[in-house]
């Protein structure tokens, strides 16, 4: 995003990597909603790790640009990699196929370790 929009300007920093991690951090915030327990103490330190890395970017030689390109990447790959469909639990008709849901796997796992 910065080689497009500043062309002769030079920037450094790794503030599109940093971006990069955040975006991601809030796919999985998306993604596995249900999961998380304080959900506001999340969302408001995901805010504020934004706007306080945001700010920093008007500094002279730092450019938001590669920071909004980090977190459009780090959303939309976290979004492809973090993605795991939860599937529904089978019906007890239909014993011929596999249950896929989550409560019956960690009661697998358990048994496993058992």
């Amino acid at each position: 995003m910065a080689s497009l929009f500043l062309q002769n300007i030079p920037a450094v920093g790794a503030s599109g990597a940093l971006f990069g991690l955040l975006g991601t951090l809030l796919s999985e915030l998306v993604w596995n909603w249900k999961f998380h327990n304080n959900k506001i103490s999340e969302i408001a330190s995901l805010v504020f790790v934004f706007v306080c890395n945001f700010l920093l970017g008007f500094l002279p030689y730092v450019d938001n640009f590669s920071s909004i390109g980090g977190f459009i990447s780090g959303f939309l790959l976290g979004t492809v990699l973090l993605f795991a469909p939860q599937f529904q639990q089978v019906a007890p008709s239909k014993g011929d196929q596999i249950d896929y849901s989550l409560k019956s796997y960690i009661k697998l796992k358990f048994k496993q370790k058992l």
